[in-house]
C-alpha cells in the first residue's frame, strides 16, 4: 500500500466535521466507522480546542465491534496503542498526547497550555 504524502507518518484520532441535523456524538460515531471500520459509542466529552477557524471536541468512545482497517483516503494505517506507548511516540501529535492525559487525569473542565502553531487555538479539558 502507498502511503498518502500528507499524512506525514503522524499518529492521530479519527475525526472529521459535523453534517448538518447531527450532534457531536453522531458524528463521533460515524467518522470512526467511515476512517476505521470500528464501531463506537460517544463517552464523556474529553477537551475542546478552540479557534478561530472552529472548534475541536474530543469524546472517550466504548467499542462496540468491528475489525480496524485503513479507508485508503484519509488514513494509511489504523492502529490500537497502550496509553503509555502513545504518549511517547513521536508519531503522535502533541494535542492529541495532551487529550490522552485529560483522558485519564479525571480533572474538571479547564484550560489546559497548548501551544499550536497557528495563533488563536486554545484547549479546555474535563
Amino acid at each position: 500500500m502507498e502511503l498518502s504524502p500528507w499524512r506525514n507518518w503522524l499518529l492521530i484520532i479519527p475525526g472529521g466535521y459535523v453534517d448538518f441535523g447531527e450532534i457531536p456524538e453522531e458524528t463521533l460515531a460515524r467518522e470512526f466507522k467511515e476512517e476505521t471500520g470500528v464501531s463506537v459509542k460517544a463517552g464523556r466529552l474529553i477537551g475542546i480546542r478552540f479557534s478561530a477557524k472552529d472548534w475541536y471536541a474530543v469524546f472517550e468512545a466504548t467499542y462496540i465491534d468491528g475489525e480496524a482497517r485503513s479507508d485508503g483516503d484519509e488514513n494509511d494505517l489504523v492502529v490500537w496503542m497502550d496509553i503509555d506507548d502513545a504518549l511517547k511516540d513521536e508519531a503522535v501529535p502533541d494535542l492529541t498526547k495532551k487529550m490522552i492525559q485529560c483522558a485519564v487525569s479525571g480533572k474538571g473542565f479547564e484550560e489546559v497550555p497548548y501551544e499550536s502553531k497557528a495563533e488563536g487555538r486554545r484547549l479546555y479539558s474535563m
